[in-house]
């Protein structure tokens, strides 16, 4: 795991995603009652700190496009090569391609929808 700086900052984001305050993020709630074991916690790294790396002028074109949330590099930027591997392929699928983005988008609703994702 690397870390930006020698440390691993956490912030919190709103789903819109604007940092609203220095707060660890908690996945306990994803594990069903019936598991016993607790998830591990994934730090999510300072945004500026990553726009720092070569991960910045995807953070630029994510915060252009609204999408995908900033959070997204936060959590991926542990390991930046797989940050920038997964932003070209998101890429390749939301901004290019034949199919027009508001389709896109009202399947990206009807599939958050199915999956009782309230974001």
């Amino acid at each position: 795991m690397v870390a930006i700086g020698g440390k691993a900052d956490i912030v919190k984001y709103r789903p819109c995603g604007t940092v609203t305050s220095f707060a660890a993020c908690s996945l306990e709630t994803m594990t069903s009652p019936q598991e016993t074991s607790t998830m591990s916690n994934i730090t999510m790294l300072d945004i500026e700190r990553l726009r720092k790396t070569k991960l910045r002028p995807y953070i630029d074109k994510c915060l252009e496009h609204r999408a995908p949330d900033p959070g997204f590099h936060a959590m991926m930027g542990h390991n930046l090569d797989l940050c920038e591997a997964m932003f070209v392929a998101w890429d390749a699928c939301f901004n290019k391609g034949r199919i027009p983005h508001k389709l896109k988008e009202v399947i990206r609703v009807q599939l958050s929808r199915a999956a009782s994702c309230s974001y």
